[in-house]
């Protein structure tokens, strides 16, 4: 069985003491899981950039349910509709826009702004 459908099962079941499905935390630890192997691999690496943004895309993905390629002005549309807590909503948005600075720059992101993407996205992973 593949995360997912341990995701979808859980999900079918009933909400835990703090209003948060099972399922929720488990794609939560996952992703946190994935970008714990993503920096033990080092900032370093010559593909490291290309490989965080695939990372981070692929988070987007499962955090908001998406299922097909899209653009961070997609992802932006799909969180302007959400309901979740304001702060994260702003926190999102704001990343997924200077994602799409860094991504599309022509400069190569350097190992200080690849670190300094990768903890601000796991703390909003963290508090989503």
């Amino acid at each position: 069985m593949g995360i997912r459908e341990a995701i979808a099962r859980i999900l079918r079941r009933r909400r835990n003491g703090n209003g948060r499905t099972d399922a929720h935390q488990i794609l939560k630890e996952s992703l946190l899981r994935q970008f714990d192997v993503f920096e033990r691999r080092g900032f370093g690496r010559k593909n490291a950039g290309d490989e965080f943004f695939d990372l981070f895309r692929r988070s987007i993905a499962d955090m908001l349910h998406i299922k097909s390629q899209f653009t961070y002005e997609e992802v932006i549309a799909e969180l302007e509709r959400l309901r979740i807590r304001e702060y994260l909503k702003e926190r999102l948005i704001n990343f997924c826009k200077k994602m799409i600075d860094a991504e599309y720059s022509a400069a190569r992101m350097t190992q200080e702004e690849l670190r300094h993407f990768f903890s601000e996205i796991r703390e909003i992973i963290q508090s989503f």
